[in-house]
């Protein structure tokens, strides 16, 4: 039988028989396999004999190209150090130095497009360190100290990348022009801007140290990421960041600015930016919005809102005036401002708030103009007003504790809604004329607990423990279906009050005191009074006194200080003088025996 060999064994054994090749090197010589430099180096070195100067320059670039230095470059006067006068350049300046001279020009000029210059050094020059204004182009590493003007004079739509300007004569970074973008540069030490940048430009996490007419001075349309403005002009009013109208900041520091931490123009927008230690005002806002940022220790005013701004999630401590202050129309919502010299919140008309907090400021807690609407606020400890506001304005499920004066404290035509006002060294909650109190408490305040001027309503309201009234009414006002005690005077009506549904107990002096020609109605009334005048209910002049229920009051039920008083359907119970005194001479129907008054509808004495 025959048998098969396998194709790969029959490979091997022709491989291991096939005869050897020829060892000896051919004739002839041995022809070089190595590339030449400029294959290795396809860079033009910059000389005498490669780009030869003129009048104006040391080294003068005429062809597209890549170019590169060998050695620091001194300076002449009159005369630029390296000048490009062709677009499509590519200049490495390999960590050498261009250094300047007395009387010299810019240490590069460049007048094309397209041009990237790259690692290396400017130093005194008469002019600029770096004047690249060559559009599109691109400058990385570069450092400028000491120049004469500028350390570097951008324009547009250019790149700036890792490059450092610092002490020179004029502006650190000169950029009138647009579409710049600046990355994780350092101006520092220059006697005029840091940074000054025209229209849509972008600085990215770059730093203005030190510099004497302020940080950054910026056109329209900015976009700012994590940048800083720092110590710049600190004994002047420089600002950290001076910018036009549509300009974005994110996650930005000024501090220790001579002026403003941030002023610019409209319609701003601020998201975790910082303003600390400014000789002027923090934030400077117009029409804008500012969210999660903080204003901390500024000379002036943490926060300036401007018209129609919304500041959101923000934070003011500690400054020199206000905490925040702005005009009208402006929306402030889960802002705190605590320790302020001035006022938490100063606000002009038509302000909106909502979850704010105020505390410790040495004004107000929050003081605003007319049709202000605040909601879910808390103000406390503040050295005058918690709250106080303008005519026809809203306070709903507020806070004011420990305030000095009042808790809060309104104008005319509010609404007061839920809120509750404690141990302030005055009053708790201060209304003006027609206005509306619901649903609010009013606790251990130095005074009154509630005061509601003329024409006004308190319905379903809890005063205690209040120094004076707990509650107290002007002149037509109603009072229904509240609840006070252990307060001096209870509820303490105006004349042509109307008073009913009521709980007054365990108040000082009278539970309810009525002026003249007032209704008091269907009260429930115990254990006020400490003897004297001091009764349940005690009444002046023409009111209606009608199914109330007195019990146990420490002096009379009823006390009737003047005549022409109507009193039936009441029940009386164990009052310590008398069920009713009458020393007014009212006619009590149908008889006036004050000390029985048997006909006054089941009275039980």
């Amino acid at each position: 039988m025959i048998r098969s060999v396998p194709a790969a064994a029959f490979m091997l054994l022709a491989a291991s028989v096939a005869p050897a090749g020829q060892l000896a090197p051919p004739a002839g010589p041995v022809a070089p396999t190595m590339k030449t430099l400029d294959q290795v180096e396809p860079r033009i070195p910059i000389g005498p004999d490669t780009t030869p100067g003129d009048a104006d320059s040391v080294f003068r670039i005429t062809e597209p190209g890549s170019y590169y230095l060998t050695g620091n470059v001194q300076g002449e006067a009159g005369k630029h150090g390296i000048q490009i006068q062709s677009s499509s350049v590519t200049l490495d300046l390999g960590g050498f130095t261009l250094e300047g001279v007395a009387g010299s020009l810019d240490g590069v000029d460049i007048g094309g497009s397209y041009v990237n210059v790259h690692d290396g050094f400017a130093r005194n020059w008469g002019g600029t360190g770096f004047d690249l204004r060559a559009f599109y182009s691109r400058a990385e590493r570069l450092t400028s100290i000491g120049n004469g003007e500028y350390g570097f004079y951008i324009t547009a739509y250019m790149q700036v990348t890792d490059c450092i300007a610092r002490s020179n004569t004029s502006n650190g970074y000169n950029a009138f022009s647009n579409g710049v973008l600046f990355t994780r540069c350092l101006a520092l030490g220059n006697d005029s801007l840091g940074f000054r940048g025209g229209d849509n430009c972008t600085f990215r996490d770059c730093v203005a140290q030190s510099n004497d007419a302020g940080g950054y001075a910026l056109g329209e349309f900015n976009r700012v990421e994590a940048c800083i403005a720092d110590s710049n002009d600190p004994v002047g009013s420089a600002n950290g960041f001076s910018y036009g109208a549509n300009c974005v900041f994110f996650n930005c520091l000024s501090t220790d600015n001579g002026g403003a931490g941030y002023q610019g123009g409209q319609h701003g927008s601020f998201n975790g930016c910082q303003a600390e230690n400014n000789g002027g005002i923090g934030f400077i806002l117009t029409a804008g919005t500012i969210e999660n940022s903080v204003a901390t220790a500024n000379d002036s005013i943490g926060f300036s809102i401007g018209a129609r701004s919304v500041a959101r999630g923000c934070v003011a401590r500690i400054n020199a005036t206000d905490g925040f202050s702005s005009s009208f129309e402006s929306v402030f919502e889960d802002c705190a401002s605590g320790q302020n010299t001035g006022d938490g919140f100063s606000a002009s008309t038509d302000v909106t708030f909502i979850g704010c907090s105020a505390s410790r400021n040495s004004g107000a807690g929050i003081t605003a103009g007319d049709k202000t609407n605040i909601q879910s606020c808390t103000v406390s400890n503040n050295d005058l007003e918690g709250i106080i506001v303008g005519d026809g304005s809203t306070i709903a499920d507020c806070v004011a504790t420990a305030n000095n004066p009042h808790g809060i404290s309104t104008g005319n035509n509010c609404t007061i809604r839920a809120c509750s006002s404690s141990a302030n060294s005055s009053n708790g909650i201060l209304a003006g004329t027609d206005s509306t109190i619901t649903g609010c408490s009013a606790s251990v305040n130095g005074i009154d607990g509630i005061v509601a001027g003329n024409d006004s309503s308190v319905i379903d309201c809890v005063a205690g423990d209040n120094s004076a009234d707990g509650i107290q009414a002007g002149t037509g006002s109603l009072v229904a279906s509240c609840t006070v005690g252990d307060n001096s005077v209870g509820i303490r009506a105006g004349d042509r009050t109307h008073v009913r549904e009521c709980t007054a107990r365990s108040n000082s002096a009278n539970g309810i005191f009525a002026g003249s020609y007032c209704r008091i109605v269907e009260n429930s009334v115990n254990a006020n009074g400490s003897g004297g005048t001091d009764s349940g209910i005690r009444a002046f002049f023409g009111c209606r006194i009608e199914g109330n229920s007195l019990v146990q009051n420490n002096a009379s039920g009823i006390r009737l200080e003047s005549s022409r008083n109507v009193v039936f359907r009441n029940s009386l119970i164990l009052n310590s003088v008398a069920n009713i005194s009458n020393p007014g001479g009212s006619s009590l129907p149908p008889s006036g025996n004050a000390s029985t008054a048997v006909d006054n509808d089941n009275i039980e004495h």
